[in-house]
């Protein structure tokens, strides 16, 4: 889909691309957009570009970490994201705990489950916790599903402890099968988004948003673009053609 505006001069769009790399099941779109687009003003949200560079995947920037973008699903608002770090490998080791607090435009989604990894840890944990010792980490190290609180600080004597999603229903739950789930983070985690506040009330009246330089710059509607937030003509805004 191609939203268009039709100009003095010349019809202007916001555009659509194939998606880079293996990504084979969909292309790249409002509300996404290419970082490596010559132009300076781009449809699409701030904080959703996208580069493409390395012939796998796009990547998706997110808490000064890359993650390449496995899949977008336009109807549904939701997006598969693996860590760079994981592509093809046999045992997965995550690094830091994973967050979206500085992107408030995403949500978790009903199918995320987070997985917890104790690394190094100088004691083994209650029998009571449904941990497990995924082989391929070595040493005394532990993945669970369970909440931190339920270990009672004990990870306290541990190097280090990471919380990373995965997806939800591929995850096994009990102890015994728990070490294996360490591989389904090659299949990444979703996330879901919402429209920004400074966006809702473009698209609530049938415009796409504008930014330029990751700030919002107007609203891009059938008549051509608004410096204004809404596409509804009130009298009191300009177009630009």
């Amino acid at each position: 889909m191609t939203t268009t505006i039709h100009g003095s001069s010349s019809n202007q769009t916001c555009p659509t691309y194939p998606a880079c790399g293996e990504a084979k099941n969909f292309d790249i779109r409002y509300p996404f957009w290419l970082t490596d687009s010559t132009k300076t003003t781009n449809c699409g949200y701030p904080t959703f570009g996208l580069t493409c560079k390395d012939n796998k995947f796009p990547l998706f920037r997110l808490s000064n970490k890359d993650y390449y973008l496995t899949y977008i699903d336009y109807n549904k608002n939701v997006i598969i994201l693996l860590d760079i770090d994981f592509y093809y490998n046999p045992c997965p080791r995550p690094h830091q705990n994973f967050t979206i607090s500085d992107n408030p435009i995403l949500t978790f989604t009903q199918y995320d489950q987070n997985l917890t990894f104790f690394f190094n840890c100088s004691t083994s944990p209650s029998k009571t916790t449904n941990t497990s010792r995924p082989a391929c980490l070595g040493g005394r190290s532990y993945v669970t599903t369970e909440e931190l609180g339920k270990f009672n600080g004990w990870y306290s004597g541990c190097e280090e402890a990471v919380v990373v999603p995965a997806i939800g229903y591929l995850v096994n739950k009990t102890a015994s099968d728990l070490a294996d789930s360490i591989h389904q983070l090659l299949n990444g985690f979703g996330l879901g988004w919402k429209v920004p506040l400074e966006c809702e009330r473009c698209e609530g009246s049938g415009g796409v948003c504008l930014h330029e330089n990751k700030s919002f710059s107007g609203c891009l509607c059938d008549g051509g673009v608004r410096t204004s937030d809404h596409c509804v003509d009130t009298g009191m805004d300009f177009w630009f053609f």
